[in-house]
């Protein structure tokens, strides 16, 4: 299978890989919603929140696409493709008879209620099994740490 870098499109969202260009704004997500995701994130690498860090990430996410093992998309509203609202994660593929991945997904705390991540994993989960020829996609709910 010979794999194009991914652009979905939905009516309102893009998706796609990070860029270095991106780092910025990934980083901005990030620091701007750290304290809403840190329940449900494993703990913080201690460089997660540097360019140094993100420009590694950017580089070693599309190496493992092109090795067919995962999947991290940004999220960019259409009318601001310069701000990331959210993400989504398809790791753990397996091939052969299977198939199958991982999903998990983060989404920006104002961005909550308007329906961004249906539309988003709508047209990411479509892509997976029409260009990636996914059959299967499993989701783990990670509640959050109770305070």
């Amino acid at each position: 299978m010979t794999l194009k870098i991914p652009s979905i499109t939905s009516v309102r969202l893009l998706l796609s890989l990070g860029k270095h260009t991106d780092v910025p704004a990934i980083i901005k997500f990030y620091t701007d919603n750290r304290n809403y995701l840190t329940p449900f994130y494993p703990q913080w690498h201690q460089d997660f929140f540097t360019e140094e860090f993100w420009n590694q990430q950017v580089e070693l996410n599309l190496q493992v696409f092109f090795h067919y093992k995962s999947l991290k998309l940004f999220i960019y509203p259409q009318i601001n493709l310069n701000k990331i609202i959210d993400t989504i994660n398809f790791h753990n593929f397996i091939g052969g008879v299977s198939c199958s991945c991982t999903l998990g997904y983060s989404l920006a705390e104002q961005e909550q209620g308007k329906g961004y991540m249906t539309e988003a994993l709508t047209v990411a989960i479509a892509y997976l099994f029409k260009e990636l020829d996914m059959h299967r996609i499993m989701a783990n709910y990670m509640q959050g740490k109770r305070i």
